[in-house]
């Protein structure tokens, strides 16, 4: 019922009146019946689509957030996954390396298997490139850590690479203009980072590392964020609470007028 209604044009999340009737039919030499009319106000939901993904165990997870109980090398951790939202062979996510040197391999499964297993086909595990197999060869190490660390992966190329980043909030709305960021601070618990500030009417976007390279805007309009997207609009002045969310396949953001 859902697809149909969003397939019949109707938007996820916003109320709207449908029209119904009932359709009966014996044999085709005998006429078709219809019902009248009903009309139904039906608010649609979201359909969730589930991203290919990849599982990341290493020697981070137990330093996530020690509240959680976690791990380290846990395989089947739903929470430690970085996705390809294209289903082209290529994944990435945002982990939190809570540590120095961080020794992962990644899993086409939620568990330790040995053709589903993905390393450093090189010793020193530094080698930037994957092997799939025979339980991965090698581990791999990264030493960008610790902070918020942006894990690619590409099954197709066989190469991998980890970015640290620190995010800020940035655009003609900000005090800074588009000359400068405003820091952003991460919650290791809700996995999010967010900002309190004052803002004027204008426009924002999110980016990385005081840079260009990576950064986030809202191509569509409703939540979803996107590289180089579109700049999302401050409508009225005021001091406000944003949330920038990179935790989910898609990446998400709000923004509360306080």
């Amino acid at each position: 019922m859902n697809n149909k209604l969003l397939s019949g044009g109707g938007i996820a999340d916003l109320a709207a009146d449908f029209e119904f009737r009932v359709m009966a039919a014996i044999h085709k030499k005998v006429d078709t019946l219809y019902s009248g009319l009903i009309t139904m106000n039906i608010t649609p939901f979201e359909k969730i689509v589930i991203f290919p993904s990849l599982y990341v165990p290493g020697s981070y997870q137990d330093a996530w957030d020690a509240s959680l109980g976690w791990g380290e090398w846990d395989a089947g951790n739903e929470e430690t996954k970085i996705y390809s939202v294209k289903d082209d062979g290529k994944y990435e996510g945002y982990l939190y390396f809570n540590e120095d040197n961080t020794e992962l391999k990644f899993t086409k499964v939620p568990a330790w298997e040995e053709d589903n297993t993905i390393g450093d086909p090189d010793a020193s595990g530094t080698s930037g490139t994957l092997q799939i197999g025979a339980w991965g060869g090698n581990n791999i190490k990264t030493d960008v850590g610790p902070g918020y660390i942006l894990v690619k992966a590409d099954l197709e190329g066989l190469t991998s690479s980890f970015t640290l980043t620190d995010w800020g909030l940035i655009g003609d709305a900000t005090a800074g203009g588009w000359d400068a960021d405003e820091n952003m601070t991460y919650d290791p618990v809700s996995d999010t980072w967010s900002i309190t500030t004052d803002l004027v009417v204008g426009t924002v976007k999110f980016r990385a590392n005081d840079d260009w390279a990576i950064n986030y805007g809202d191509p569509l309009g409703n939540g979803r964020l996107a590289q180089d997207g579109a700049n999302i609009p401050i409508a009225e002045a005021g001091n406000y609470t944003i949330t920038l969310d990179l935790s989910e396949a898609i990446y998400t953001y709000t923004v509360v007028k306080n």
